[in-house]
């Protein structure tokens, strides 16, 4: 009978074996760790895609409304505009944060008449505790400083940072204001919204701005 060297035979050694399952588990490792940083990286950037496409519809509803607004030369009431901020209480020192307020005339319909009738949109942050808050339309009669019923949530899905408003003077150069307390419309409307994400505020975040110019007077 012919023997076999020992060198010729099948198999693996031990250290062999040592050497696979070590090599293995760093090829794991990393696989995994990749897989995990991919995942991650997905999950950020759909919750960031998520808060900017809140930001816009928000703004887009605030157009609408403005585009179709009355003329204040005809119902006798005109855009109104309250300024003031908000301390927020998460940092340190205390951020300071718009916290605006709009009102615009327009036709809304009016469900026990079945018919549109003028009326009072509002556009306000309502706020609980510290600084963080939602961003509600409301409506009531026409001339209504703070309407109150029909409250919507505009963007439920995000919390308000920062609502910030501003009407460009008619006529005035370039001017910007804070507030808008005229009887006459302005010539446009500047609106800046910063919200985060209602699970991690701190951590995803979008802002947006539009100008939408006033078509009526």
């Amino acid at each position: 009978m012919t023997s076999i060297p020992r060198d010729k035979r099948g198999g693996f050694t031990l250290l062999e074996l040592i050497i696979v399952v070590a090599i293995s588990g760093v090829v794991m490792a990393i696989g995994s760790s990749t897989f995990v940083a991919v995942a991650s990286a997905w999950n950020e950037s759909k919750t960031v895609t998520e808060l900017d496409a809140q930001a816009d519809l928000a703004l887009e509803t605030i157009r609408r409304d403005i585009t179709d607004a009355l003329s204040a030369e005809v119902s006798g009431v005109a855009i109104r505009g309250a300024s003031k901020t908000v301390s927020d209480s998460r940092t340190y020192p205390a951020a300071q944060h718009a916290d605006d307020s709009l009102m615009i005339p327009i036709r809304a319909l009016d469900p026990s008449r079945e018919l549109s009738v003028p009326a009072s949109v509002g556009y306000r942050v309502d706020r609980g505790a510290g600084a963080t808050g939602v961003l509600v339309r409301t409506v009531g009669p026409l001339g209504t400083a703070n309407p109150q019923t029909n409250r919507l949530e505009v963007m439920p899905g995000a919390v308000v940072q920062g609502f910030n408003v501003e009407y460009l003077v008619p006529g005035g150069n370039g001017l910007w204001v804070d507030e808008w307390t005229e009887p006459r419309m302005p010539a446009a409307v500047r609106i800046s919204l910063a919200i985060e994400d209602t699970d991690r505020p701190n951590q995803f975040q979008s802002s947006r701005q539009i100008v939408i110019p006033v078509r009526v007077r």
